[in-house]
C-alpha cells in the first residue's frame, strides 16, 4: 500500500542470546560450536519465536569508523572444493623419543610412527589417536566435516603450513621442529607457543561438539586459516566421512598466464598466484596464518606490479590507496608502515619507513600504469606532495630498510635511493597531466636524493654502506655513479657478490645465490636484466640451491615465503619469531617473468596498454645446477583492450619463433633479440614494419612497429621472416583515408575556416571526426573507409579556395589514381567516365594557365565520377542457388509451381549474365530462386524421375537441365529473407581485406 517502515537498531526492541550453539567465533584462533544447543535458537529468525528468555541490549559507545561502500575488496569462497590427497596424509598414536630422550628415534625432536589412511574412504580416529591430512596447497580458507560418534564428543580441528622434520637448526636456537616430525610446525604461528596460554589451548583451531544423531557436517564460517595440513583429534572414537577445504580471496579476473619448459619455473609462477589470492582478502596482508595479518604497506607496493598482471585487482589496490590516503590526512601526512591503523598508537602508527609508508606514492603510479587513468593521479597527488614534503623534511634515516636481507645495506642510502626512485614518479606523474611545476620541483629533489646516495660509492669493496646485492642493484637502478665506467665497476662488483666464490660473501649460502631483503627484491632481476645482464639474471631464477626461488620450489613449496632461510634441507626451520610460509613478497619475481622473460609491458609514455612494448628476453645462460635452461616461454595479459600474447622457442639461446598477438584499437613496439644479419632483407607485411636495430632493456634488438593482429615471426637459414597469424588477416588499407584526413585538419586550422557559412563547418567538422572514428577502429571495412574519405573530400570541396589552387585538385588526383590502379574492382558502369575525368583532370593539373573555373570544373567532374562508381557485387551465393535449383527434377512437381521456378532461374541467370548487376538486384533474385525452390508442389508421391527435363513447356535457358533430385539444402544456400547477411557477405568479399580481427581460439 505504498507506506514505509523504519527497522532501526535500538536498546528497546533489539535483543540478544549468548547461550546458543556459537561458543566463539574469534577471527583468529576459530570457531568453537556446540550442536546440541542447536535447538535452543531453531526458527530464532522467523515470526512468532519465543525470545523471553533473551536479553537486552546495551548501545556501544565508544569509537566507531566510518561506513562505506566496499565493492572492489569483497572476499568471497572459490567454487572448488580442495581435498586431501594421498601424500603425507596419515594418522599416529604413538612417538618415538629422540636417543638423546631415550628412545630410539634418529632425530633430534623424535618422530610420529604413521598409519597409512585411504583418504577416498571413510575414516575411523579413535580417542588418542591423531589424523594428518594433507590438503596439497597452502592456502587461506576453512575446512568442511562431516563426522559421527557420541553427544558430546569434542573434535578439534587445528591448521598449520608445514610438519615438523624433526631436526634442529644447528644456527638458531629459535629455529628447527617444535615438535616430532610429522606433527604440525605450529612455531612459526604462534612465537613458540607463548599464545598457547594465553588462548585456552587451542591456538588457530576450530572445535566442534557432537550432537550424536548420526552424520554431522560443521563448517566454521566466521574465521579463516593459512594452511596445508590439518590434524583432527577427538576426546572419543568418531569417523570422518569427510573433509574438505575452501579457499577465499578478493581478486577479481585472472589477467596473466606464463608457462614456460622448466616445470619448477612454471610451479613457482603458480607460487605466486595462490600467495596473492591468500592474502588479497578485503586489503593486502602480510600472511594468512598468524595472528597478525595486517595491511603492510611495504609488501603491498612490492609485490603491486605482479599484482597487477595476475588478477583484476585495480578497484581493491583503489580502496588501499583509499585508507592509506585517508590515514595520512590524519597522521601528519605520514601513509604509516600498515593500514588501517590508529594513528600515533605505537612505533607504526604515523611514522614515515622507507619502501613501507612509500607506497602512498607507488601505488597510484602502478595503477595509473596499468589502466592509463589519471585520476590515481588528480585524486591523490596533493597528499602525495604533502608526503614527499614530510619525507624529505625527516632527512635520511630509517628504521626497517633491506628487511631480512642476509647482507645489511645501510638505512640511509636506502632513505635516498628510494627518495630518488618516489621523485622520478612523482615527476612522471605531475608529467602525465600537465604540472609543469611539479615535474620542475621532483626533478630537483631527485637530483638533491641521487647527490647523497653517491656519497656511498666510496664503500664498494668494504662490504659496508651500500656494497651489497640490494644497495648495488639499486643504484643500477637509479643512476648512482658517475660515469659509465664507475657503472660497469658496479655491475662487475654485484656478479662478484652474486657468484659468492668458496662462500667468501655469504658463509651459509651457495655460490650463485641472491643475498635480498624486501627492498631488493624489485629490482633484482630487472636491474641486472637492463643493464646487459640478462643471462645473469637467468641464472639467479633458475638457481635451486639455499637460498633461491627454486630452492623452495624444490623442497615442495606451494606458496612463497616470508624468508629465504624459512626452511632449508641444511638448517630446518628458521628462527620461529617470524616464520610464515605464505607471503606474497618474494612473489614479485612474476613481474619479471611477465616483463622481461616473455616481454609484456605498458608503454610508460602511453599507459594502460593503448600502447603496447613487447620484448622477449631469451634464456642465454649456462646450466650450473640440476635445472634445465627455458627454450619456449608462452605469456599473455588480458589487458582492458584484450588479450596481449607473447610466444617465442629458442635454440642454445637463439630465437627460432616468435608469436606475438596485438588486441583491436592498439598498437605496439616489439624489440626482438635478433641479429642484425638476420633483418638485413627482412620484408615487411601488412602491419608489420621494421623500423631498424635499436638498444633497449640492455640488449640490441630488431625494432618493429606492429598493428592490432597476430603475427608469426621465425628465424629461417640465418634469416627472420615473418606471416600473419592463421585466423588473423590485415586490416583495410587506411593510405587515403589518412592523407585526406592530414588535409582536412589542415583545412581546419586555416584562419579562414571561421569565414565558410554555418551548415557547411558543421557538415565538414562532422565528416571529420567519423573519418577519425573510421580509421581508429579496426574493424572498419573497405566499404566503411571509402565512404568516409569520400565524404569528407566532398566536405573539402565545398570550403571553396583562393583562385588558382590546385591544391584540393591534387588531393582528388591522388584518390582517383588509387582508386585507377584498382580498377578492375569496379562495375563498366561508369568506368569510362572516371577514366575520362581523371584524364581531364590531370591535364588541366598540368596546365600552369589553367583559371580557377577550369581547376574547379575538372575537380568537380572528377569528384562526381568517383561517386558513381560501384564496387561488383557478389554473386557467389546466386550461383549456387540457382545450381541448387537447376538439380530439381521437373517430373516430381507440379507444373504450375516448376513453371515458377523455371521463370525464377531464367531472371537470376540474366542477373548472372549483367555486369552492371548492383547487389540489391543479386539479393532480390537470389530470394526469388529460393522461394520458387521452397514453393515446389510434389506430384502424388511419385518417384522423381532422374531423366533430363524434354518438357517443351518448360525451357531452361542457357542449356540448362534439370538433374537428379537433392532432397539437402546446400550449406551455403540463402534462405528467405537473409537478406542483411547476404548483402554482408558481399561487401566483405568485395573488400579483399581483413576489417575486424577475429582469432580462432587454440
Amino acid at each position: 500500500d505504498g507506506t514505509k517502515q523504519i527497522i532501526d537498531s535500538n536498546t528497546q526492541d533489539w535483543k540478544s542470546f549468548d547461550n546458543g550453539p556459537l561458543i566463539d567465533n574469534d577471527f583468529f584462533n576459530g570457531v568453537e560450536y556446540d550442536a546440541r544447543k542447536e535447538a535452543s535458537v531453531e526458527g530464532w529468525n522467523t515470526v512468532g519465536f519465543d525470545d523471553s528468555s533473551w536479553d537486552g541490549v546495551a548501545q556501544f559507545t565508544g569509537k566507531v569508523g566510518r561506513l562505506e561502500a566496499n565493492s572492489g575488496a569483497i572476499a568471497y569462497v572459490e567454487e572448488n572444493k580442495i581435498h586431501p590427497i594421498a601424500k603425507d596424509s596419515f594418522k599416529y598414536s604413538e612417538v618415538i623419543e629422540s636417543k638423546e630422550n631415550g628412545g630410539t628415534s634418529e632425530y633430534a625432536t623424535g618422530e610420529v610412527v604413521p598409519i597409512a589412511v585411504d583418504v577416498n574412504q571413510p575414516i575411523e580416529i579413535k580417542k588418542g589417536e591423531t589424523l594428518i591430512l594433507n590438503i596439497g596447497q597452502n592456502i587461506a580458507g576453512y575446512n568442511t566435516i562431516t563426522v559421527s560418534g557420541p553427544a558430546g564428543t569434542q573434535v578439534d580441528v587445528r591448521q598449520a603450513e608445514m610438519l615438523n622434520d624433526g631436526n634442529l637448526n644447528p644456527t638458531d636456537k629459535q629455529g628447527g621442529s617444535c615438535g616430532p616430525k610429522g606433527t604440525l610446525y605450529w612455531a612459526g604461528l604462534t612465537d613458540g607457543g607463548q599464545f598457547r596460554e594465553t588462548l585456552n589451548d587451542k591456538p588457530f583451531a576450530d572445535r566442534y561438539y557432537l550432537d550424536g544423531e548420526g552424520q554431522e557436517t560443521f563448517t566454521p564460517n566466521f574465521t579463516w586459516h593459512g594452511y596445508q595440513y590439518v590434524e583432527i583429534t577427538a576426546t572419543e572414537d568418531i569417523t570422518l566421512y569427510d573433509l574438505y577445504a575452501e579457499d577465499i580471496t578478493s581478486v577479481g579476473e585472472e589477467r596473466g598466464f606464463i608457462e614456460t619448459s622448466n616445470a619448477d619455473v612454471n610451479k613457482l609462477f603458480e607460487n605466486t598466484k595462490w600467495s596473492q589470492k591468500a592474502n588479497y582478502i578485503t586489503l593486502p596482508t602480510d600472511c594468512p596464518n598468524r595472528a597478525e595479518r595486517l595491511g603492510w604497506t611495504g609488501d603491498a607496493q612490492i609485490f603491486a606490479p605482479a599484482a597487477l598482471y595476475h588478477y583484476d585487482v585495480t578497484a581493491f589496490l583503489s580502496i588501499y590507496n583509499d585508507m592509506m590516503d585517508d590515514f595520512a590526512k590524519r597522521s601528519d601526512n605520514a601513509y604509516g608502515t600498515f593500514v588501517p591503523t590508529t594513528p600515533g598508537k605505537g612505533f607504526f602508527g604515523g611514522t614515515i619507513e622507507t619502501g613501507w609508508s612509500d607506497a602512498g606514492v607507488i601505488i597510484p603510479w602502478n595503477l595509473y600504469q596499468t589502466t592509463g587513468d589519471t585520476s590515481y593521479i588528480t585524486k591523490y597527488y596533493d597528499q602525495m606532495d604533502a608526503y614527499m614534503d614530510a619525507y624529505f623534511a625527516k632527512g635520511y634515516k630509517c628504521a626497517l630498510g633491506d628487511w631480512v636481507g642476509f647482507e645489511k645495506t645501510d638505512n640511509s642510502y636506502m632513505n635516498a635511493v628510494y627518495k630518488v626512485y618516489c621523485s622520478q614518479l612523482m615527476s612522471k606523474m605531475a608529467a602525465a597531466v600537465g604540472n609543469q611545476a611539479m615535474v620542475e620541483k621532483y626533478n630537483g629533489l631527485e637530483e638533491q636524493a641521487r647527490e647523497y646516495a653517491k656519497t656511498y660509492l666510496d664503500t664498494i669493496g668494504t662490504h659496508k654502506g651500500m656494497d651489497t646485492q640490494t644497495g648495488i642493484m639499486w643504484a643500477l637502478r637509479a643512476g648512482i655513479y658517475n660515469s659509465e665506467e664507475q657503472k660497469q665497476q658496479l655491475y662487475d662488483r654485484l656478479q662478484e657478490n652474486i657468484a659468492n666464490e668458496d662462500q667468501s660473501f655469504r658463509p651459509t649460502s651457495s655460490e650463485n645465490t641472491i643475498s635480498i631483503g624486501f627492498l631488493g627484491l624489485n629490482v633484482v632481476l630487472s636491474a641486472i636484466t637492463e643493464v646487459g645482464g640478462a643471462e645473469s639474471a637467468y641464472d639467479l631464477l633458475l638457481q635451486d640451491q639455499y637460498p633461491s626461488w627454486l630452492n623452495q620450489v624444490k623442497l615442495g613449496s606451494t606458496s612463497m615465503w616470508e624468508q629465504w632461510d624459512g626452511y632449508s634441507a641444511e638448517y630446518s626451520f628458521g628462527s620461529s619469531g617470524m616464520n610464515s610460509f605464505n607471503h606474497y613478497s618474494y612473489g614479485i619475481v612474476s613481474e619479471w617473468l611477465y616483463k622481461y622473460m616473455a616481454g609484456i609491458s605498458a608503454d610508460e609514455s602511453n599507459p594502460g596498454y593503448k600502447s603496447i612494448v613487447l620484448q622477449p628476453t631469451m634464456d642465454t645462460g649456462t646450466q650450473y645446477n640440476s635445472e634445465e635452461r627455458i627454450n619456449y616461454v608462452n605469456g599473455s595479459y588480458d589487458s582492458a583492450y584484450g588479450e596481449i600474447e607473447s610466444n617465442w622457442t629458442s635454440d642454445e639461446g637463439n630465437l627460432s619463433t616468435y608469436e606475438a598477438v596485438v588486441p583491436a584499437n592498439t598498437t605496439a613496439t616489439l624489440y626482438l633479440p635478433v641479429s642484425e644479419d638476420a633483418v638485413a632483407e627482412f620484408e615487411n607485411i601488412d602491419g608489420v614494419t621494421y623500423k631498424g636495430m635499436e638498444e633497449h632493456n640492455g640488449l640490441m634488438t630488431a625494432k618493429f612497429n606492429l598493428e592490432a593482429g597476430g603475427y608469426n615471426f621465425a628465424i629461417t637459414d640465418g634469416k627472420l621472416t615473418v606471416s600473419m597469424a592463421d585466423g588473423y588477416v590485415a586490416m583495410a588499407d587506411r593510405g587515403i583515408i589518412n592523407k585526406v584526413i592530414a588535409y582536412a585538419e589542415k583545412e581546419l586550422a586555416d584562419p579562414e575556416f571561421n569565414n565558410v557559412i554555418p551548415s557547411v563547418q558543421e557538415s565538414f567538422k562532422a565528416a571529420l571526426e567519423n573519418a577519425k572514428e573510421v580509421v581508429a577502429n579496426a574493424a572498419s571495412t573497405e566499404e566503411d573507409i571509402y565512404s568516409a574519405w569520400t565524404t569528407l573530400l566532398n566536405e573539402i570541396h565545398k570550403l571553396g579556395f583562393v583562385a588558382g589552387d590546385k591544391d584540393s585538385l591534387s588531393l582528388v588526383i591522388q584518390a582517383a589514381d588509387e582508386i585507377n590502379a584498382d580498377l578492375d574492382r569496379y562495375v563498366e558502369a561508369g568506368k569510362a567516365e572516371f577514366t575520362t575525368a581523371l584524364d581531364a583532370a590531370k591535364t588541366v593539373y598540368n596546365n600552369g594557365d589553367a583559371m580557377q573555373a577550369e581547376i574547379d570544373e575538372a575537380e568537380n567532374n572528377l569528384l562526381n565520377a568517383m561517386l558513381n562508381l560501384r564496387f561488383k557485387a557478389d554473386k557467389s551465393i546466386l550461383e549456387d542457388v540457382v545450381a541448387e535449383a537447376i538439380g530439381k527434377d521437373a517430373n516430381a512437381y507440379t507444373a504450375e509451381s516448376y513453371a515458377v521456378l523455371t521463370a525464377a532461374i531464367n531472371n537470376a541467370n540474366a542477373v548472372l549474365a549483367d555486369e552492371n548487376a548492383t547487389q540489391d538486384e543479386v539479393d532480390t533474385a537470389v530470394a526469388n530462386v529460393q522461394t520458387a525452390i521452397d514453393g515446389l508442389v510434389a506430384v502424388d508421391e511419385t518417384t522423381p524421375s532422374t531423366a533430363p527435363n524434354t518438357d517443351p513447356d518448360h525451357p531452361v535457358e542457357q542449356g540448362t537441365q534439370t538433374g537428379q533430385e537433392s532432397t539437402t539444402t546446400k550449406a551455403t544456400a540463402a534462405k528467405t529473407g537473409d537478406f542483411a547477411p547476404i548483402a554482408g557477405i558481399a561487401v566483405l568479399a568485395a573488400a579483399g581485406a581483413a576489417l575486424a580481427i577475429s582469432r580462432k581460439k587454440k
